[in-house]
């Protein structure tokens, strides 16, 4: 494996000390397409099955020969809606195996799929539709139904809508628009065999043809549609396939939404183009037992997913006084090495079982992950492979290999992925996976380019084996009055690793000190103080004092300036609904400074 090399003498670009991580391997795809890397891919695990999805839906079990089949037939389908090469395709739809028919036979044709989250409102999805003008609308459920009559009077006339379920028929009567059902469209063409004409219209498709359009949240709070290519695509993939090291047996556990750049090209497209199989999580409350049940190798993740796993299986340990003891002994850092066979019966078989078994390989991006859970899990021989990215580089940039990891930090760059470091502490990025533009904005991503360098707004920094480490978000630093900074995420990463805190933001621009809003798990303080009613809680001396020696125990070794003397508790957890989370799950600063500004002053006075 190629490792990128540190260069020893400093380089000045734009009046900027940086330190540059590059390496001499590029990526060569001679024009490849994902649409061909499909038919391949069909052609050698043909009896494979490539989607396992729940019973009660349309598809349960499909093998790589019949999901051929479905992409063959809903191109066909699609061109005779009316779709054009350039045309979009909007999906407002959960992750299901309709969702990659629709996107494969989409790019196919060359069109360009446009997910979105099917978390967003109504009003955030007719901002969306205004803009890039879809052809077809795709929907799924009842639940986005909902917003598209919400807006119905604002939906084009000539948009042509398609649906997963077929209960909602009674309810597209609202709309006037042409609409079929996904069964239907299908149907539109007569029995047989299409393979010559798709692999036709598959030789069309060129490299540097848009296949997607990602929405992210700006900094401004507005979505913002990422244009990726074949190219960009395939170059993350190839790049990120030796960290990952698929095997045709592996079995992806998708979790994230497929409007989400990782789980798109890590957690469908990676898996799918190397025969492996991919398992669909439709609801999250389910994960553990869906994992048990199904058994996945790999599962793409946030910090988040890991960090409550962990303390799930805490809390089941520490129903037993023995199990317990034992589990506050493997996660010690001053545990012998001598007793690890103890452990690894009691405590890391046992934790295993929790996601299946034969976790061959974790992955976590999005966040921090917290080193004491990244260990946890590595024990576990669950090894957590942490790294980092941006849906505008397609979106992985480095990542932790399975021969060489180092927790607490992202790992290495892609083999085709060049780093470096600005004089002010800000990553810059460059390679094959870099968007081509935002949509619709004619000057592309020259907004954030330096000399060719993608301007990220993260903050880094490289430790001596060449492992980069996220420090914050340049936007995110607290700058107290005192002159010292701030990065609130490890600080928040570590106050939510207590049982009795689900989510926390540090506040405190131009104080004298930081503060606090934190978000408790009212139904476990609820029963450790026999309290009724949520708002006592929240109001209560001793649950106060407890929660503050939890943020003492947690912020234990943090910087004086780093500790949580001050907090306000809030009822109302932070979600992508209310926009107090973005779109990659993190928080929305400048959201929670505008609401809770009162509070903040108060706080931090």
């Amino acid at each position: 494996m190629t490792q990128p090399s540190v260069l020893k003498n400093k380089t000045i670009e734009s009046s900027s000390k940086e330190v540059s991580k590059e390496t001499s391997k590029e990526s060569s795809l001679d024009n490849a397409t994902i649409s061909a890397k499909f038919l391949e891919s069909c052609k050698k695990f043909s009896e494979k099955p490539a989607l396992l999805y729940k019973k009660d839906h349309t598809f349960g079990y499909i093998q790589y020969k019949r999901l051929l089949n479905l992409v063959e037939n809903f191109t066909l389908s699609l061109e005779k809606l009316g779709v054009k090469k350039g045309d979009r395709v909007m999906a407002v739809s959960e992750n299901r195996p309709e969702w990659v028919v629709s996107d494969l036979a989409t790019i196919s044709l060359g069109a360009i799929f446009t997910p979105v989250n099917a978390t967003l409102t109504s009003e955030q999805i007719k901002e969306i539709i205004y803009e890039i003008k879809p052809k077809i609308i795709v929907i799924s459920e009842k639940r986005q139904l909902s917003k598209l009559i919400e807006i119905k009077k604002e939906i084009n006339k000539d948009i042509i809508i398609v649906y997963y379920n077929i209960e909602i028929r009674e309810d597209l009567s609202e709309f006037k628009n042409d609409k079929c059902h996904f069964i239907e469209a299908l149907q539109l063409n007569t029995h047989k065999n299409y393979s010559d004409y798709f692999k036709q219209k598959v030789g069309y498709l060129r490299g540097d043809d848009t296949i997607s359009i990602l929405y992210t949240l700006g900094p401004n709070g507005k979505y913002r549609g990422v244009e990726l290519s074949h190219n960009n695509v395939l170059s993350n993939i190839q790049g990120t396939v030796e960290a990952i090291a698929p095997k045709s047996n592996d079995r992806f556990l998708s979790v994230l939404p497929l409007s989400h750049a990782l789980e798109k090209t890590a957690g469908y497209y990676l898996p799918i183009l190397h025969g492996c199989q991919i398992i669909y999580v439709t609801e999250l409350s389910k994960f553990s037992q869906i994992a048990q049940r199904y058994k996945p190798t790999v599962i793409i993740g946030v910090p988040r997913l890991y960090e409550k796993t962990y303390q799930k299986i805490e809390d089941l340990f520490n129903k037993s006084r023995l199990k317990s003891y034992f589990f506050k002994r493997a996660v010690s850092k001053n545990k012998k090495k001598l007793t690890n066979w103890i452990y690894e019966q009691v405590v890391y078989r046992n934790s295993k079982k929790a996601l299946g078994g034969n976790i061959r390989v974790l992955v976590s991006g999005g966040a921090a992950l917290h080193p004491k859970v990244g260990k946890f899990f590595n024990d576990c021989k669950m090894p957590i492979m942490e790294g980092y990215g941006l849906t505008e580089l397609s979106p992985i940039v480095t990542v932790n290999r399975l021969e060489h990891y180092k927790i607490g930090t992202v790992g290495k760059p892609l083999p085709n992925t060049h780093i470096k470091i600005a004089n002010d502490g800000e990553i810059l990025v460059k390679g094959p996976g870099l968007m081509k533009g935002y949509y619709n904005n004619g000057a592309g991503p020259q907004l954030y380019l330096e000399k060719g360098w993608f301007k990220t707004g993260d903050l880094g920094e490289f430790d001596e084996d060449g492992y980069l480490k996220i420090i914050g978000r340049k936007k995110e630093v607290i700058v107290l009055s005192t002159g010292k900074n701030v990065c609130p995420r490890s600080i928040e990463t570590r106050l939510t690793l207590s049982p009795y805190i689900k989510q926390a933001v540090v506040v405190g621009d131009d104080r004298k000190h930081i503060a606090a809003l934190l978000v408790p798990d009212i139904i476990k303080l609820q029963q450790k103080f026999w309290i009724r009613s949520k708002y006592e809680v929240i109001n209560n001396k001793d649950v106060r004092a407890f929660l503050q020696d939890e943020i003492d125990k947690q912020l234990a070794g943090f910087a004086r300036h780093e500790q949580i003397k001050k907090f306000a508790l809030i009822t109302t957890a932070f979600t992508k609904q209310n926009l107090f989370l973005n779109e990659d799950n993190s928080i929305n600063r400048d959201k929670i400074n505008l609401i809770y500004n009162n509070v903040i002053e108060e706080l931090c006075d």
